[in-house]
């Protein structure tokens, strides 16, 4: 079981990384457009770095099979997914957001 949370986990970080990967070719931090709500750098940079220390407890647990070190890891990814819903929230009204990468998705899927 512990072993398949870490996959899901990794899976939800590639997603991630293709979400942040469309959040920086449209303007990142730099976003000015009207309509496009831009994210405070705590946010996204919190986000990724307890993301990232949550995959490091998680790890540590797999492998020394130390308790407390997968309850840490589950305490951070509360805050990690409460970080990640509010990027969501944020991001989705905009023109460019998660909703235009869905659409684009959808369009690449139907044109193949």
């Amino acid at each position: 079981m512990g072993v398949l949370a870490l996959c899901a986990w990794l899976l939800t970080a590639a997603l991630g990384g293709c979400l942040a990967a469309v959040w920086i070719r449209h303007g990142g931090l730099r976003q000015r457009m009207p309509g496009v709500t831009r994210l405070p750098l705590w946010l996204v940079v919190g986000h990724v770095l307890l993301a990232v220390a949550g995959l490091a407890g998680w790890t540590a647990y797999l492998a020394g099979g130390v308790r407390s070190t997968a309850w840490a890891a589950c305490a951070v990814v509360l805050v990690v997914a409460t970080f990640g819903f509010m990027t969501l929230l944020r991001w989705m009204p905009s023109a460019g957001g998660c909703l235009y990468v869905f659409r684009q998705a959808r369009r690449g899927v139907r044109g193949s």
